[in-house]
């Protein structure tokens, strides 16, 4: 299910970067950009709740997915990065809500931008043994409907 989840999420990336790109790559883990842009999506906790335990009066039939993800915008040209930056954010805030169908069931997902201090943010790059540049956090939780 998280891969379903993840493509969805890249068809929202890919429709929010239409205005800069009718072609940019969007993938998963760590890619790289050359000339052209490309946007990186990475998991960084899921938190399965199979039983919506943490959902008053819900049927035990019902699914939850909690999780928490970031996007890396790339291109060669600094301003290009920001404008890239900039729609992929305005997407999101625009549409906090999707509804999707996988495989003949409904899900709704609610994303939300998640505030990241200077000093993780300064870990984040020492561990992944990059030069800062900006970079995009959300949580997000997907449920039956």
């Amino acid at each position: 299910m998280l891969e379903e989840i993840f493509e969805k999420l890249s068809e929202e990336i890919t429709d929010a970067c239409k205005p800069f790109s009718k072609k940019i790559d969007v993938g998963f883990g760590t890619i790289s950009s050359g000339k052209n842009a490309s946007v990186s999506i990475e998991l960084m906790n899921f938190t399965p709740d199979f039983g919506g335990k943490n959902i008053p009066a819900t049927p035990s039939a019902l699914s939850t997915y909690g999780f928490s993800f970031y996007i890396i915008p790339r291109h060669n040209d600094y301003l290009k990065l920001l404008h890239l930056t900039e729609l992929i954010s305005s997407h999101f805030e625009q549409k906090p809500f999707m509804q999707w169908t996988i495989g003949g069931k409904e899900y709704e997902m609610a994303i939300s931008s998640m505030e990241v201090p200077l000093e993780v943010m300064n870990q984040f790059w020492i561990a992944r043994k990059k030069p800062h540049q900006p970079v995009l956090f959300y949580k997000a939780r997907v449920s039956d409907i």
